[in-house]
């Protein structure tokens, strides 16, 4: 996968390779103002509820940290993977799964 397939898209869903859990993508725009030079941000939204963040919590990463390549369990992959062009409808006895 190119680094530029890996770049994010609003109405998208990916994984995090770390914990397996979804999120829709919101945004990739703005520049952050805690960066030199300022970096494109993507806003991304929780398709769970966790116990310290609540519901469908919303979260903020730098592109170039979304694009990063890590180390989980022993292999080393992309930090998301994609997993949809779009938000699908799950009812909570539909488990959801990738292959990498």
């Amino acid at each position: 996968m190119s680094s530029q397939d890996n770049n994010p898209k609003p109405g998208e869903i990916w994984r995090h390779s770390g914990n397996g859990k979804d999120y829709t993508i919101l945004s990739v725009s703005g520049r952050s103002v805690h960066t030199d030079p300022p970096e494109i941000m993507v806003t991304y939204q929780a398709e769970y509820k966790d116990d310290t963040y609540g519901d469908k919590a919303v979260w903020f990463r730098l592109l170039s940290n979304w694009n990063e390549i890590v180390k989980v369990r022993g292999q080393t992959k992309p930090r998301f993977i994609k997993f949809s062009d779009s938000k699908v409808s799950q009812d909570s006895s539909q488990k959801l799964s990738i292959e990498t």
